[in-house]
């Protein structure tokens, strides 16, 4: 909820060089991942499903979509 009520400001910090890091249980990243996704879709402009993840999946060979996920 915390994605959806600062999305345009999150929006902004990423495409202006910010970071994003993810830390907790695996239900929890799946749920921030895919509040991520619609984000890019929806503040970004980003195309459909595929080409939002592809969007975060290319920030995480920058670096700068960095997980770190447990059970």
């Amino acid at each position: 909820d915390g994605i959806k009520a600062h999305g345009g400001r999150l929006w902004e910090l990423v495409n202006g060089g910010g970071s994003v890091f993810v830390c907790g249980s695996i239900n929890m990243a799946k749920e921030v991942n895919q509040a991520l996704v619609d984000l890019a879709q929806q503040e970004g402009g980003v195309g459909g499903l595929v080409e939002g993840q592809t969007y975060w999946t290319q920030l995480a060979k920058e670096k700068r979509y960095l997980r770190d996920i447990w059970n």
